[in-house]
């Protein structure tokens, strides 16, 4: 819970930040603080996501279902994920999301 007001940022930037197992309220309060259009950054370590499961395709759709639209991937780096996602103005839906 940040003291920043809704919708009032044009970023949120998560890197190597979603270790709790509340992910989805982390990202609901990117969306909350998010404007419509609003860039969500996110940059994880590429072995959180289980490939046996769904690994990158599986978290995208989580994130869907958060309201948020994927518009890039980067598997470039052997040990790193990059995502940017861009706001919608869906409503959020639980997701259950989970990594490793």
């Amino acid at each position: 819970h940040t003291p920043l007001g809704d919708n009032s940022v044009d970023v949120v930037v998560y890197c190597l930040e979603l270790m709790g197992t509340n992910l989805d309220e982390f990202l609901a309060e990117a969306y909350r603080v998010l404007k419509v259009g609003g860039q969500l950054k996110i940059a994880e370590v590429r072995s959180r996501f289980d490939e046996e499961h769904g690994g990158f395709d599986k978290f995208e759709r989580a994130l869907h279902k958060l309201g948020f639209d994927v518009k890039r991937r980067d598997v470039a780096s052997l040990m790193f994920v990059r995502f940017d996602f861009v706001k919608s103005n869906r409503s959020l839906q639980k997701a259950g999301l989970t990594l490793k």
